[in-house]
C-alpha cells in the first residue's frame, strides 16, 4: 500500500499542469480551497520515503515554497495560514539549505 502512495505522489509532482492547478488553487477566493491546497501540499512533499526529497525539490522549482512561505504573512484566514505552516515543515532541510550561506552546511 505505501509503494502505490509514493508512486501516486512522484506522478502529482512530475506532472507540471497539475503543480500549476495546486500554484494557482492556493490563491482562490474560497479559503477552503487554498486550504485544500496546503494539505495537498504537505501530502506531496511528506517526508516519509526516499524519494521525498525529490518530490519537494520539484515543488520548490514550481514555486509552491514561495507561495506556502508568503500565505502565512498575507492570507486573511487562519486555517490556510495554519496549513501553510504544515506544509513548510516538510520542506525545512530545504528552507535551512537555501538560507545558510553558500558552501556552509
Amino acid at each position: 500500500m505505501a509503494s502505490i502512495l509514493i508512486a501516486a505522489r512522484d506522478k502529482i509532482v512530475q506532472d507540471v499542469g497539475i503543480l500549476d492547478a495546486i500554484r494557482m488553487h492556493i490563491g482562490h477566493l474560497d479559503p477552503d480551497v487554498r486550504t485544500a491546497a496546503a494539505w495537498l501540499c504537505t501530502n506531496l512533499a511528506f517526508n516519509d520515503d526516499e524519494r521525498a526529497a525529490q518530490r519537494r525539490e520539484l515543488m520548490i522549482n514550481r514555486g509552491l515554497l514561495e507561495i506556502l512561505q508568503a500565505q502565512i504573512s498575507t492570507d486573511p484566514n487562519i486555517a490556510v495560514r495554519e496549513r501553510c505552516v504544515t506544509a513548510l515543515d516538510q520542506f525545512e532541510a530545504e528552507v535551512d539549505a537555501l538560507s545558510s550561506p553558500a558552501g556552509v552546511p
